[in-house]
């Protein structure tokens, strides 16, 4: 959408780049026109794929087909993306904690959730039990 507004507008900046006004002799004659710049069209990424974004940047998300019936894009910064991980685990029954022994998450070559399971891991060999809490 944005890049038609910019179309939109260089159309109008070529149009006026074609007016040109020509002096009378009795001025000095020669001529002058209007000549504007036209603009750049504007690339905004698109996370279809994931990223890791590590500066202000301006994005396209839920731009795929599904993201608004079933399948919405999650967009988080990574602290909290641990916390809710944590969270999930700690919910987890004991059917699935027995699953749950390595999880390794990479968006790109970022490693997330490495600490946080290797950490539960550990404890879990030294305590002997489970340390993820799993009800009220």
């Amino acid at each position: 959408m944005s890049n038609g507004i910019v179309d939109g507008i260089n159309v109008l900046i070529r149009a006026l780049n074609t007016v040109k006004f020509k002096m009378p002799d009795w001025l000095g004659g020669g001529s002058f026109g209007i000549n504007l710049p036209t603009l750049n069209r504007v690339s905004i990424p698109r996370l279809r794929e994931g990223s890791v974004m590590k500066k202000e940047t301006l994005v396209d998300v839920a731009e795929y087909p599904g993201a608004n019936s079933g399948n919405p894009e999650i967009i988080s910064p990574r602290k909290l993306m641990k916390e809710t991980m944590i969270e999930a685990l700690s919910e987890a029954t004991p059917e699935k904690q027995n699953l749950l022994q390595k999880l390794s998450i990479s968006i790109g070559a970022e490693q997330l959730f490495d600490e946080v399971i290797d950490y539960i891991n550990e404890k879990t060999r030294r305590t002997g039990k489970c340390v993820i809490k799993v009800g009220g």
